[in-house]
Protein backbone atom coordinates (compact mmCIF):
# COMPACT_ATOMS: atom_id res chain seq x y z
CA UNK A 1 0.00 0.00 0.00
CA UNK A 2 1.20 3.70 -1.04
CA UNK A 3 0.71 6.58 1.41
CA UNK A 4 1.27 9.99 -0.08
CA UNK A 5 2.57 12.83 2.75
CA UNK A 6 -0.46 15.45 2.87
CA UNK A 7 1.16 17.76 5.61
CA UNK A 8 3.32 18.46 7.97
CA UNK A 9 1.74 19.91 11.71
CA UNK A 10 1.79 21.06 15.20
CA UNK A 11 -1.06 21.81 17.11
CA UNK A 12 -0.76 24.10 19.88
CA UNK A 13 -4.49 24.01 21.08
CA UNK A 14 -5.70 26.62 23.15
CA UNK A 15 -8.28 25.36 25.77
CA UNK A 16 -11.74 27.76 26.76
CA UNK A 17 -13.50 26.67 29.54
CA UNK A 18 -11.73 24.30 30.43
CA UNK A 19 -12.92 22.38 27.31
CA UNK A 20 -11.54 21.35 24.48
CA UNK A 21 -12.84 19.03 21.57
CA UNK A 22 -11.08 18.46 18.87
CA UNK A 23 -12.20 16.07 16.07
CA UNK A 24 -10.09 14.27 13.40
CA UNK A 25 -11.89 13.29 10.76
CA UNK A 26 -9.82 12.38 7.65
CA UNK A 27 -11.44 10.53 5.08
CA UNK A 28 -8.88 8.90 3.00
CA UNK A 29 -6.17 9.82 5.34
CA UNK A 30 -4.05 8.71 8.35
CA UNK A 31 -2.15 10.75 11.09
CA UNK A 32 0.89 9.82 12.88
CA UNK A 33 0.67 12.11 16.28
CA UNK A 34 2.90 12.30 19.00
CA UNK A 35 1.16 14.16 21.97
CA UNK A 36 2.92 16.44 24.07
CA UNK A 37 0.73 16.22 26.88
CA UNK A 38 -1.46 13.62 28.73
CA UNK A 39 -4.58 13.45 27.38
CA UNK A 40 -8.19 11.82 26.97
CA UNK A 41 -9.61 10.53 23.42
CA UNK A 42 -12.90 9.34 22.15
CA UNK A 43 -13.30 6.49 19.85
CA UNK A 44 -16.61 5.38 19.11
CA UNK A 45 -17.89 6.96 22.08
CA UNK A 46 -15.31 5.08 24.33
CA UNK A 47 -13.28 7.12 26.46
CA UNK A 48 -9.35 6.46 26.73
CA UNK A 49 -6.71 7.83 28.36
CA UNK A 50 -3.76 8.83 26.76
CA UNK A 51 -0.20 9.57 28.62
CA UNK A 52 2.07 12.31 27.55
CA UNK A 53 4.70 11.14 24.97
CA UNK A 54 2.43 8.47 23.40
CA UNK A 55 2.03 8.35 19.79
CA UNK A 56 -1.45 7.82 17.74
CA UNK A 57 -1.99 6.20 14.46
CA UNK A 58 -5.74 7.97 13.52
CA UNK A 59 -7.89 8.41 11.09
CA UNK A 60 -10.71 9.13 13.05
CA UNK A 61 -10.78 10.75 16.51
CA UNK A 62 -11.73 13.47 19.17
CA UNK A 63 -9.59 14.71 21.37
CA UNK A 64 -10.55 15.77 24.86
CA UNK A 65 -8.83 17.87 27.57
CA UNK A 66 -10.09 19.20 30.40
CA UNK A 67 -7.54 20.20 33.05
CA UNK A 68 -4.98 21.76 30.78
CA UNK A 69 -4.84 25.01 29.19
CA UNK A 70 -2.65 24.36 26.07
CA UNK A 71 -3.09 20.97 24.64
CA UNK A 72 0.71 20.00 22.61
CA UNK A 73 0.92 17.42 19.90
CA UNK A 74 2.86 17.17 16.29
CA UNK A 75 2.29 15.07 13.31
CA UNK A 76 2.31 14.38 9.92
CA UNK A 77 -1.30 13.34 7.50
CA UNK A 78 -0.70 11.16 4.97
CA UNK A 79 -3.08 10.19 2.52
CA UNK A 80 -4.43 6.94 0.77
CA UNK A 81 -7.15 5.92 -1.74
CA UNK A 82 -7.47 2.62 0.47
CA UNK A 83 -8.09 3.77 4.02
CA UNK A 84 -11.65 3.96 4.50
CA UNK A 85 -12.25 0.87 6.38
CA UNK A 86 -9.14 1.74 8.62
CA UNK A 87 -9.53 0.75 12.31
CA UNK A 88 -10.33 4.51 13.79
CA UNK A 89 -7.14 4.59 16.34
CA UNK A 90 -4.17 2.73 17.61
CA UNK A 91 -1.80 3.84 20.94
CA UNK A 92 1.89 3.37 20.49
CA UNK A 93 3.72 3.71 23.57
CA UNK A 94 7.40 2.98 24.73
CA UNK A 95 6.14 -0.89 25.56
CA UNK A 96 5.66 -1.09 21.90
CA UNK A 97 9.44 -0.37 21.65
CA UNK A 98 9.65 -1.72 17.91
CA UNK A 99 6.88 0.36 16.46
CA UNK A 100 7.34 3.15 18.72
CA UNK A 101 10.91 3.59 18.05
CA UNK A 102 10.42 4.04 14.10
CA UNK A 103 7.09 6.60 14.88
CA UNK A 104 9.46 8.78 16.83
CA UNK A 105 12.11 8.51 14.29
CA UNK A 106 9.66 9.35 11.67
CA UNK A 107 8.29 12.47 13.94
CA UNK A 108 11.72 13.40 14.90
CA UNK A 109 12.60 13.86 10.85
CA UNK A 110 13.30 16.82 8.89
CA UNK A 111 11.14 17.02 6.06
CA UNK A 112 11.90 19.27 3.28
CA UNK A 113 12.75 17.98 0.02
CA UNK A 114 11.36 15.61 -2.04
CA UNK A 115 14.03 13.28 -0.88
CA UNK A 116 12.68 13.62 2.73
CA UNK A 117 9.24 13.07 1.76
CA UNK A 118 9.57 10.21 0.02
CA UNK A 119 11.84 8.70 2.98
CA UNK A 120 8.57 9.60 5.19
CA UNK A 121 7.06 7.67 3.34
CA UNK A 122 8.03 4.78 3.31
CA UNK A 123 9.30 4.79 6.28
CA UNK A 124 5.40 5.32 7.55
CA UNK A 125 4.52 2.53 5.48
CA UNK A 126 6.79 0.20 7.58
CA UNK A 127 5.30 1.53 10.76
CA UNK A 128 1.64 1.05 9.70
CA UNK A 129 1.91 -2.53 8.15
CA UNK A 130 4.42 -3.76 11.30
CA UNK A 131 1.92 -2.47 13.89
CA UNK A 132 -1.00 -3.13 12.11
CA UNK A 133 -0.32 -6.75 10.93
CA UNK A 134 0.79 -7.71 14.91
CA UNK A 135 -1.40 -5.89 16.91
CA UNK A 136 -4.83 -6.68 15.17
CA UNK A 137 -6.44 -7.65 18.33
CA UNK A 138 -5.78 -4.53 20.09
CA UNK A 139 -8.18 -2.66 18.04
CA UNK A 140 -9.75 0.14 20.52
CA UNK A 141 -13.56 -0.11 18.97
CA UNK A 142 -16.61 -2.04 20.01
CA UNK A 143 -16.92 -5.75 18.46
CA UNK A 144 -20.06 -4.86 16.03
CA UNK A 145 -17.62 -2.34 14.64
CA UNK A 146 -15.30 -4.90 14.08
CA UNK A 147 -16.96 -6.87 12.73
CA UNK A 148 -18.24 -4.26 10.15
CA UNK A 149 -14.78 -3.53 9.55
CA UNK A 150 -14.29 -6.71 8.53
CA UNK A 151 -17.27 -6.89 6.38
CA UNK A 152 -15.76 -3.90 4.75
CA UNK A 153 -12.81 -5.11 4.62
CA UNK A 154 -13.60 -8.13 2.42
CA UNK A 155 -15.91 -6.26 0.18
CA UNK A 156 -12.60 -3.75 -0.76
CA UNK A 157 -10.91 -7.06 -1.71
CA UNK A 158 -13.08 -8.68 -3.56
CA UNK A 159 -13.49 -5.33 -5.50
CA UNK A 160 -9.93 -4.75 -5.40
CA UNK A 161 -9.64 -8.20 -7.51
CA UNK A 162 -12.31 -7.39 -10.02
CA UNK A 163 -11.12 -4.02 -10.92
CA UNK A 164 -7.31 -4.59 -10.71
CA UNK A 165 -7.28 -8.81 -12.30
CA UNK A 166 -4.46 -7.42 -14.82
CA UNK A 167 -2.24 -6.47 -11.94
CA UNK A 168 0.20 -9.00 -10.28
CA UNK A 169 -2.01 -9.25 -7.13
CA UNK A 170 0.10 -11.13 -3.97
CA UNK A 171 -1.86 -12.21 -1.15
CA UNK A 172 0.61 -10.09 0.68
CA UNK A 173 -0.57 -7.36 -1.57
CA UNK A 174 -4.04 -8.00 -0.27
CA UNK A 175 -3.08 -8.13 3.41
CA UNK A 176 -0.74 -4.64 3.65
CA UNK A 177 -3.95 -3.38 2.23
CA UNK A 178 -6.00 -3.79 4.54
CA UNK A 179 -3.81 -4.12 7.98
CA UNK A 180 -4.27 -8.23 8.32
CA UNK A 181 -1.42 -10.87 8.57
CA UNK A 182 -1.64 -12.82 5.02
CA UNK A 183 -2.46 -15.90 6.48
CA UNK A 184 -5.73 -14.73 8.68
CA UNK A 185 -6.77 -13.03 5.40
CA UNK A 186 -6.92 -15.90 3.45
CA UNK A 187 -8.38 -17.86 6.19
CA UNK A 188 -11.29 -15.60 7.06
CA UNK A 189 -12.19 -15.18 3.28
CA UNK A 190 -12.33 -18.69 2.42
CA UNK A 191 -14.62 -19.14 5.41
CA UNK A 192 -17.06 -15.96 3.88
CA UNK A 193 -16.60 -17.19 -0.04
CA UNK A 194 -15.70 -20.95 0.16
CA UNK A 195 -12.20 -19.90 -2.31
CA UNK A 196 -9.45 -18.24 -1.01
CA UNK A 197 -7.90 -14.85 -2.45
CA UNK A 198 -5.96 -15.60 -4.93
CA UNK A 199 -8.35 -18.64 -6.54
CA UNK A 200 -11.16 -15.91 -6.42
CA UNK A 201 -8.57 -13.96 -8.95
CA UNK A 202 -7.82 -16.92 -10.94
CA UNK A 203 -11.58 -17.09 -11.06
CA UNK A 204 -12.14 -13.74 -12.40
CA UNK A 205 -9.10 -14.05 -14.74
CA UNK A 206 -10.63 -17.58 -16.20
CA UNK A 207 -13.92 -15.61 -17.13
CA UNK A 208 -12.15 -12.66 -18.84
CA UNK A 209 -9.81 -15.03 -20.87
CA UNK A 210 -13.11 -16.88 -21.93
CA UNK A 211 -14.75 -13.51 -22.69
CA UNK A 212 -11.34 -12.23 -24.78
CA UNK A 213 -11.09 -15.08 -26.32
CA UNK A 214 -14.33 -16.67 -27.81
CA UNK A 215 -15.90 -12.86 -28.12
CA UNK A 216 -12.50 -10.56 -29.82
CA UNK A 217 -10.30 -11.43 -32.32
CA UNK A 218 -7.43 -10.41 -30.18
CA UNK A 219 -4.06 -12.17 -30.39
CA UNK A 220 -3.25 -14.67 -27.38
CA UNK A 221 -0.10 -12.39 -26.75
CA UNK A 222 -2.15 -9.60 -26.58
CA UNK A 223 -5.30 -11.40 -24.41
CA UNK A 224 -1.90 -12.35 -21.89
CA UNK A 225 -0.97 -8.96 -21.23
CA UNK A 226 -4.09 -7.68 -20.41
CA UNK A 227 -4.99 -10.45 -18.04
CA UNK A 228 -1.34 -10.09 -16.14
CA UNK A 229 0.24 -13.56 -17.15
CA UNK A 230 3.76 -13.48 -17.67
CA UNK A 231 3.97 -15.11 -21.15
CA UNK A 232 1.47 -16.47 -23.76
CA UNK A 233 2.71 -20.03 -22.63
CA UNK A 234 1.97 -19.67 -19.19
CA UNK A 235 -1.43 -18.15 -20.07
CA UNK A 236 -2.16 -21.08 -22.50
CA UNK A 237 -1.15 -23.68 -19.96
CA UNK A 238 -3.95 -22.44 -17.65
CA UNK A 239 -6.42 -22.11 -20.46
CA UNK A 240 -6.04 -25.50 -21.03
CA UNK A 241 -6.17 -26.81 -17.20
CA UNK A 242 -9.41 -24.66 -16.60
CA UNK A 243 -11.12 -24.89 -19.92
CA UNK A 244 -10.43 -28.19 -21.01
CA UNK A 245 -8.64 -26.68 -24.68
CA UNK A 246 -6.37 -24.39 -25.81
CA UNK A 247 -6.96 -20.40 -26.34
CA UNK A 248 -6.39 -21.32 -30.10
CA UNK A 249 -8.47 -24.74 -29.89
CA UNK A 250 -11.76 -22.79 -28.08
CA UNK A 251 -11.45 -20.06 -30.27
CA UNK A 252 -11.57 -21.84 -33.36
CA UNK A 253 -14.64 -24.25 -31.77
CA UNK A 254 -16.66 -21.04 -31.01
CA UNK A 255 -16.37 -19.41 -34.31
CA UNK A 256 -18.23 -22.60 -35.69
CA UNK A 257 -21.05 -22.77 -32.56
CA UNK A 258 -23.77 -21.09 -31.81
CA UNK A 259 -23.44 -21.76 -27.44
CA UNK A 260 -22.83 -18.45 -25.94
CA UNK A 261 -20.05 -18.31 -23.21
CA UNK A 262 -20.57 -16.54 -19.85
CA UNK A 263 -19.16 -13.35 -19.58
CA UNK A 264 -16.78 -11.68 -16.79
CA UNK A 265 -17.83 -11.41 -13.58
CA UNK A 266 -19.14 -7.41 -13.54
CA UNK A 267 -17.67 -5.08 -10.32
CA UNK A 268 -20.51 -4.13 -7.84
Amino acid sequence: MDFQLRSVVLYDMVVRDKKHLFDLSLRRQIAIFEVMDSLEISVFSKTVQVKAGAVLLANKIRLQNYDKSVLRMRGIIFGSDLLERLPSCHILNETDSEHYDLAISLLNRTIETKEDIERAEKDFLEVYSSYYQTNLANLIRPETDREDSVKRSLVLICKYIQNNYEKPITLQFLADMVGYNPVYLCNLFSKVFNVSPLKYLQQIRVDKAQEYVTTTDLPISEITKKLGYSSSTQFSAMYKKKIGKSPTEHRNQSKNSTVKFPQSIQST
